[in-house]
Formats: C-alpha cells, structure tokens, sequence
C-alpha cells in the first residue's frame, strides 16, 4: 500500500491545477520519471530552477503557458495555436523567456529544462 500512496501522490504533484496549460490528471503508472522528478522536487538544484521559474512568471503572466506549449507541440506554429498567439508573437516570447530564464528555449534542451522546471514548480506547489 504505501508504494502505491507514493505513486499516486508523485501523479497528484505534477498535475496542472484548473485553468493551467497541461494534464490535470495523470495516472501514475503513466508518470515514468517525472515520478522521480516530483519525488525530488525539494533539492537544492530544483529549488534553484523552480526559482528562475518563479522570477519569469512573475514578470510575464504567459510562462508556464508557453513553456508547456513549446515541450508539448509538434512545432512552435502548433505551440503558437495552443497559445492562441501568431508564430511571430511566439518567436518574441521565446527570446525574452531565454532573458529571464538566463538560459535559451530555442533549442530542445532548453526547452526540455524548462519544462522540467515547470513540473518541479507544480511538484512543490502540489504537495500533496
């Protein structure tokens, strides 16, 4: 039993909340290693990404958003769709959010990280 309370929780951290870009629910036979992305969701090195995170968002409400839009979309048109933005509009953000980030999203590792931060972001809010 408490393997399968660990598991289920590790799915609950990293859900989107209503109204927030990504799956508000997730099975946690589906959660591979985000599993252990949320169980280690409190280190010194996820607290400083979530903290990049944080300081974006605070400056530019569409973050998360886009972030997620970027990991999640086949191409940034479909992110810009996703987003409801024109591709062009969706160019900008990506070279502010490597501005605020200190790291560029233009790239599939930068992207990746940032997605990552996003899920770290959501396991800590989400402490379930």
């Amino acid at each position: 039993m408490p393997a399968a309370f660990d598991d289920a929780r590790a799915a609950l951290r990293v859900t989107a909340a209503t109204g927030e870009s990504g799956a508000t629910r997730i099975a946690a036979d589906d959660l591979g290693a985000l599993k252990l992305l949320a169980q280690n969701a409190d280190s010194p090195t996820a607290l400083r990404e979530i903290q990049l995170i944080d300081r974006a968002a605070a400056a530019c409400g569409w973050v998360e958003d886009t972030i997620i839009a970027l990991a999640t979309s086949d191409s940034r048109r479909a992110a810009g769709a996703v987003l409801g933005v024109h591709h062009s509009t969706l160019q900008q953000r990506i070279v502010l959010l490597g501005r605020l980030l200190d790291y560029s999203v233009q790239g599939a590792d930068g992207r990746l990280r940032a997605y990552l931060a996003v899920m770290l972001r959501r396991a800590r809010r989400n402490d379930w």
